[in-house]
């Protein structure tokens, strides 16, 4: 951005502006008149830090929930059948054609 704004506006190449809808957004531009800090912000939180839990929080909701792995992984069952059911359900078995793939 320090390319493009000079003496506190922004100034952008005329083939941009040329669009009237580039224009009318680099208009509403509203520039600080005092020199700011830079600062990462996290969106999911409510004070925008990122912390290690905010972030396993964040990669375990989105996990998927596969209600079949309970049943395979028993301690009854010897974890190679196991393996070999979770690579089947998970198209992993190097078959013919996962080998061409």
């Amino acid at each position: 951005m320090a390319d493009v704004i000079v003496d506190r506006a922004v100034h952008l190449p005329t083939a941009l502006l040329a669009d009237p809808e580039v224009a009318s957004r680099v208009a509403a531009i509203v520039l600080p008149t005092a020199l700011l800090l830079d600062s990462l912000v996290w969106l999911h939180s409510s004070d925008g830090k990122l912390s290690s839990k905010l972030a396993l929080n964040f990669l375990m909701s989105a996990a998927i929930s596969l209600p079949w792995a309970a049943l395979i992984w028993k301690s009854c069952i010897p974890p190679s059948p196991s393996f070999i059911l979770w690579r089947i359900m998970h198209g992993k078995m190097p078959t013919d054609e996962n080998l061409r793939r």
